[in-house]
Formats: structure tokens, sequence, C-alpha cells
């Protein structure tokens, strides 16, 4: 998870949520106001956990800056999570896969394997 929210944010939510089970919080990248953008925190992610391909990634995102960041790190399969005021931009990224408005629909694409 590469998120802009700092750690205890991003922590309280892991727990919250029961999350914590299959998240553990050192695993993820929080901008604790040490990144100048989202791109940084896309490639030390890459670093962190070597990965080999950028084409292995998969990345949710929910706004055109996260977008762009990822595009400009390398990732090619996007996954956008639906806003009606950016949803005429996404047309511009062909690196968006898939516009999705819940995570249940998501789910469902994959287990039907209709993504990707």
């Amino acid at each position: 998870i590469v998120a802009t929210s700092n750690k205890d944010c991003v922590s309280k939510i892991i727990n919250e949520f029961g999350l914590d089970q299959f998240i553990n919080i050192d695993n993820v990248i929080c901008d604790n106001n040490e990144f100048s953008n989202k791109k940084d925190m896309y490639d030390i992610a890459i670093k962190k956990f070597e990965i080999d391909s950028t084409k292995d990634i998969i990345v949710f995102e929910d706004s055109i800056p996260g977008i762009e960041a990822a595009i400009e790190a390398g990732c090619q399969r996007i996954v956008a999570l639906y806003h009606k005021a950016l949803h005429k931009y996404y047309k511009n990224y062909p690196q968006i896969s898939l516009v999705t408005t819940s995570f249940i629909d998501l789910l469902y694409q994959f287990e039907s394997n209709d993504i990707f």
C-alpha cells in the first residue's frame, strides 16, 4: 500500500477494519511529510518489495495526480475508483484498465476473471 496519509492514520484504519491480520503496517509506504510527490512513494515501494517488473503491479487510485504518479513510476495496470467529477478524465489514461464504483464489484470481476 502506498498512501499519502501519515502512518498513524493508516494504522488506525487498518486496525479499525480488522485488516491487521492481512496488512503489516511496516509494509505500507506512508507520507509523513518526507516525500515531495507520490511518484517517489511508488518508486520506494517498488524497490522495497523488489518488484522486477511494474507489469506485476495493480494500482488502485482515486485521484488524477495519483494515477499520473503511478504511470510516471511505470505502472501499467490501474484501477480507478469512480468519482463523478473525474470520470471524464479517465479516458486520457490508457493505463486505466478498469473503473469501479466499489470493491464488491471489483471482487466479482476478479472472481469471473473479467479483469486484466
